[in-house]
């Protein structure tokens, strides 16, 4: 069945420039084109108060299908995309008709796309107490790469994620399963270089970030050393 009404709920802690805002923003914008009416919420927004728990309460039951879009914290979700979870679980009834109701998730890692393989069965298990209809838990590995810049100002190296998101955006369209090409799409890595020397560069950044103890600062470091791959 196609999706009409689509809740994306960034999961991210961070209230500016983070990778989930990033990922919202350029699904929001896919789905939008294509006729589909999208809302998109901070989780942690959501969570702030009592008033702001019903709405978002309300938005979910409204919606035909809900993407969740977080962050990986070690090995496992942010604790207010874990706090979510567990109002949605009080204030929605696991009943028949949630089975009209997709869920699907997208857990994004700055190491690589396999560590998030407890957050995704966490997700499935979710869906599953809730009696979704589950569409899937995709990995996406490397993201801290995107540092909150939009997937098209990233140009080749975001080649993949927004192909793998565009597939993502058409199966809501259409309703059709979302065909295993967009988590193999998922996995492949940013940089267009072996792989050996994608962990030298990205070591070499991740050490410039202890350094100047800014994170940002070594992301910034490591996108001027890109530019030929951003042109």
């Amino acid at each position: 069945m196609k999706k009409n009404n689509v809740l994306i709920l960034n999961g991210s802690p961070k209230i500016n420039n983070s990778t989930s805002q990033s990922l919202t923003l350029f699904m929001e914008n896919e789905l939008n084109k294509k006729g589909v009416e999208t809302k998109t919420r901070r989780v942690s927004t959501c969570i702030a108060g009592e008033q702001e728990i019903m709405e978002v309460m309300q938005c979910i039951r409204k919606a035909d299908l809900l993407f969740l879009i977080s962050p990986l914290y070690i090995d496992s979700l942010p604790y207010n995309v874990i706090e979510m979870l567990e109002l949605i679980k009080i204030h929605i009834r696991p009943d028949a008709g949630n089975r009209s109701k997709t869920f699907l998730a997208l857990s994004h890692s700055g190491l690589d796309a396999t560590k998030n393989e407890v957050s995704v069965r966490i997700y499935e298990c979710f869906a599953n107490k809730l009696n979704f209809n589950f569409g899937g838990a995709f990995a996406l590995g490397t993201s801290s790469i995107i540092n909150g810049n939009p997937l098209n100002f990233m140009n080749r190296m975001t080649k993949n994620l927004r192909k793998s998101l565009e597939i993502i955006s058409d199966s809501i369209i259409t309703g059709n399963s979302i065909p295993p090409k967009a988590q193999i799409l998922l996995s492949k890595p940013f940089l267009p270089a072996p792989l050996f020397l994608n962990k030298i560069l990205l070591n070499a950044t991740m050490n410039r970030c202890y350094k100047e103890k800014s994170f940002t600062k070594g992301i910034a470091k490591l996108h001027s050393k890109l530019r030929i791959f951003l042109s």
